[in-house]
């Protein structure tokens, strides 16, 4: 995970633990400096999204003309066929529109994206 993300999940009020890095990607085991975030474990990830959470999924697609290429909000068009994707999903209720899922190169940061989705402040 790299910081950027870890101090959206903290400006977002995820828990913070023991384990820290600062603005320059070194590692802290205590929170020493205002600067500083977590760095969450995927487990720590997936307990925090709750009994929404439903599924982690890797899709690395066959090679196929114009399949495998998909949207996302914070990387624009991507082929799923040259990179592969995790997709971290969670459903908040019956029926396809309530069903959450957000994309990430790691499942942490798939997981990560997701929480912050579910906690977003509207």
């Amino acid at each position: 995970m790299n910081y950027e993300l870890a101090k959206q999940l903290k400006d977002a009020s995820f828990p913070q633990g023991d384990n820290y890095m600062t603005p320059d990607g070194s590692f802290v085991h205590i929170d020493n400096a205002p600067s500083s975030v977590h760095i969450p474990t995927l487990e720590e990830l997936i307990d925090a999204c709750g009994d929404t959470f439903k599924q982690l999924n890797f899709h690395l697609m066959e090679r196929q003309s114009g399949y495998g290429i998909c949207t996302t909000p914070d990387e624009g068009i991507v082929d799923m066929n040259k990179f592969g994707r995790w997709t971290a999903r969670a459903r908040l209720g019956k029926g396809h529109e309530n069903h959450k899922k957000q994309w990430g190169k790691t499942p942490i940061e798939a997981v990560a994206k997701l929480w912050l989705e579910l906690n977003k402040k509207i």
